[in-house]
């Protein structure tokens, strides 16, 4: 299956052997597809599989998947791109009919405290303290992310964020050992790299600590296979990261020695590009480029060079671990509320 297909967690609902029940199976892959989408599984805008990859991966008869998304096209879960795919339709598209309705209930609420003679400071003042009762209600898992550079970081991060009920906290490795107040107090879970855990454990509870392993993703490696000898460079803020790519892609391409531009140094972008047909950027790269290196890139690649993204990625089997681990905290966070 594609890179983009689907998390380890939605894939293994989908499979064929994972449904029972008299509903028709179309009806049940619909049911679990939409299932996804509401509790943030399948983001806004993500590409789903073809008809075809879904039904070859899942083993579901192609008339059934295609039939399922006919239902949630027309439940408007998802919309059918002629030419680009299916995607899970947009958060503006999917919410809209939700946010008239909600929008016409707080008029409603606001009429009824305003005839009870309440100002609308005092109402305001309500509305938070309910708002912050229901949060610690439903509770959340407060993680914190270390690692010694900022791509690294940024990258495990954004993906702990997308866990549902997580609060992440960044920390670069050396902030965390050298000053570990640093660490919030109510943190309920340490993400780290295998690389650092003994560093971590040292400092924090190790029941507290969970390791994770990554690697680059496929679409990066198969980009970065075709530029095996043409003239290429690497942009970076930590030279740690640059070592990171330079390592996979030795594995991958043979490439040994890659020239290093520093970002956000204030060098001459313009001139270590001057010699080069391809450059390798980390994820998110605009993030860390000042507006001169941003111009220096556009003009590079209106030029016809080549801007190759490192997408470097938490592996399936941590996530899930990493999901599981969280959903049984938050389990028992809501058990003693």
């Amino acid at each position: 299956m594609p890179e983009w297909m689907l998390s380890p967690e939605v894939a293994k609902q989908l499979k064929k052997e994972a449904f029972s029940g008299t509903e028709p199976l179309y009806q049940q892959l619909a049911d679990r597809i939409q299932a996804s989408v509401e509790r943030g599984a399948l983001p806004p805008e993500s590409r789903l599989p073809t008809v075809r990859e879904l039904s070859d991966y899942t083993g579901l008869a192609l008339g059934t998947v295609k039939h399922a998304y006919d239902e949630l096209e027309r439940r408007k879960v998802i919309v059918k791109v002629q030419g680009r795919g299916t995607f899970v339709r947009a958060a503006e598209q999917e919410r809209t009919g939700k946010k008239d309705k909600a929008m016409q209930a707080i008029d409603e609420m606001l009429g009824r405290l305003e005839e009870l003679g309440f100002t609308l400071e005092e109402i305001r003042i309500f509305l938070t303290l309910k708002l912050r009762e229901r949060q610690e209600q439903a509770g959340f898992v407060r993680v914190a992310v270390a690692d010694c550079n900022p791509e690294t970081l940024q990258v495990i991060s954004d993906q702990v964020a997308q866990v549902p009920g997580t609060e992440v906290q960044r920390l670069l490795l050396d902030d965390l050992l050298n000053s570990p107040y640093k660490l919030d107090d109510t943190t309920d879970l340490l993400v780290t790299t295998s690389t650092h855990y003994d560093q971590v454990t040292q400092i924090i509870p190790e029941e507290k600590v969970l390791r994770v392993a990554l690697s680059p993703s496929r679409r990066s490696v198969a980009e970065v296979a075709r530029l095996s000898g043409v003239k290429t460079g690497v942009l970076t803020v930590s030279e740690k990261f640059s070592g990171i790519i330079r390592r996979q892609l030795a594995g991958i391409t043979g490439f040994s020695e890659l020239p290093r531009f520093p970002l956000g140094s204030g060098r001459d972008l313009a001139e270590f590009l001057a010699d080069l047909d391809a450059v390798i950027v980390p994820d998110q790269y605009a993030g860390y480029c000042t507006a001169q290196e941003l111009d220096a890139l556009r003009t590079f690649h209106q030029k016809g060079g080549i801007i190759t993204q490192f997408r470097y990625r938490i592996d399936a089997g941590s996530l899930m671990f990493l999901q599981q681990r969280v959903e049984r905290l938050l389990a028992t966070k809501r058990q003693t509320v």
